[in-house]
């Protein structure tokens, strides 16, 4: 039976729209999208996944009721509740209201909390409601069984419903600072890695190489979806790194099945076909960028470091049209240098076009390349397909 929910939207709106609409797309299931604002995505589908598994998704919220106007008397306690020592505990989180205007209407959020208190005491349930600052957020939720009744506003109007599942940032911190090994100046966020690992439809069923492995950030969000992996590295050193990383996280997390000598091998991307024996269904990929960048870059130097990336890019590209299967996903970060005039990037189109790659038509309105804004340069986020 289809359901509504509010999938409550990270950072990058672009970002976390197309993961979600990606991942609908691969499981192959039915999504009727209802609503899209800057905060939140409200869908319709008989599936919904953990809000864990996405990287780009806050809460997803199962929807109750919906009412034209916000009247606390009207909000009745929510059917489905958690107990914990013979006690509910509960939260209110307001979203599509500026904090102004939560902080006027405190009175009412008030004694919307004492009347879910009193309908539950009917009930015989026993029930105290966290101090009320707007929102619970998700580290609190990790730390606490707590049952989140979610206010989403669309002007006047509001969908009132609990949160079903969230993104646990202690488990984020876990595998960012837990692991053996961390190299500062390589790796992308987890959340990012985890974001283009569901556009390019990494789940069990699939092998996935990473050709620029670096300490195995994105091999081991893969290996957490179930698939297949492998990753390579031209520095010896830097493989090294990453079987550490991962075999810490196999112990972590109680993965089993992978042997790690046939995970990793030493390379430069552009010769991987040498090294692989048949071809692989996705590549997720951030390729060097050449030494970290500490401030701004002027227009000749931006210049100066796309002209020397283009050539590997080049290189690689050509590469991994050999190695990957037609109908095959390549998620690709190429970087565009910041500017005080503007941002310098090279014709990434040219060079994928030229390899018999081609944009995925996520969305209309959902342009290609995404972009996640850094200090001193742009990722320009690119989900290609294999023609």
């Amino acid at each position: 039976m289809s359901q509504e929910h509010i999938f409550l939207l990270g950072k990058n709106k672009a970002l976390s729209i197309a993961e979600i609409i990606m991942y609908y797309k691969h499981k192959r299931l039915p999504l009727k999208t209802k609503m899209i604002s800057t905060e939140a995505m409200i869908v319709e589908s008989e599936n919904v996944p953990d809000a864990d598994f996405l990287g780009g998704t806050l809460k997803i919220i199962k929807i109750n009721d919906q009412f034209d106007s916000f009247d606390p008397f009207l909000i009745d306690a929510p059917k489905n509740i958690k107990e914990e020592n013979g006690k509910a505990v509960f939260g209110v989180s307001v979203y599509g209201k500026p904090m102004n205007w939560i902080n006027r209407n405190r009175n009412s959020f008030r004694i919307l909390q004492k009347n879910i208190k009193d309908i539950l005491k009917k009930k015989g349930i026993k029930s105290r409601f966290l101090n009320f600052r707007g929102e619970i957020n998700n580290v609190h939720l990790s730390k606490k069984d707590v049952n989140d009744i979610v206010l989403y506003f669309t002007g006047d109007a509001v969908y009132v419903g609990i949160t079903e599942s969230f993104s646990n940032p202690l488990e984020y911190k876990k595998r960012d600072e837990k692991k053996p090994v961390t190299v500062s100046t390589m790796g992308i966020p987890i959340r990012l890695a985890k974001i283009m690992l569901n556009m390019a439809g990494v789940h069990e069923d699939i092998n996935v190489l990473d050709p620029f492995c670096g300490s195995g950030i994105i091999l081991q969000e893969a290996a957490l979806m179930g698939a297949s992996i492998m990753g390579s590295d031209i520095d010896p050193k830097i493989v090294e790194i990453a079987k550490k990383n991962l075999k810490w996280l196999f112990a972590e997390y109680g993965l089993e099945g992978y042997n790690m000598e046939d995970l990793f091998f030493i390379s430069d991307a552009a010769r991987i076909s040498g090294k692989l024996k048949s071809k692989v269904d996705v590549i997720v990929t951030e390729p060097y960028f050449g030494p970290a960048i500490r401030k701004m870059s002027s227009k000749k130097t931006a210049k100066n470091m796309i002209n020397k990336i283009v050539i590997s890019y080049n290189d690689a590209m050509k590469e991994f049209s050999r190695v990957i299967k037609k109908g095959g996903y390549l998620c690709i970060i190429v970087p565009s240098y910041r500017t005080k005039e503007k941002n310098i990037h090279m014709n990434f189109r040219k060079i994928f076009t030229r390899y018999g790659f081609e944009t995925v038509t996520i969305r209309e309105g959902l342009e290609q390349p995404f972009r996640e804004e850094k200090k001193t340069l742009t990722r320009e986020i690119f989900l290609l397909v294999k023609k």
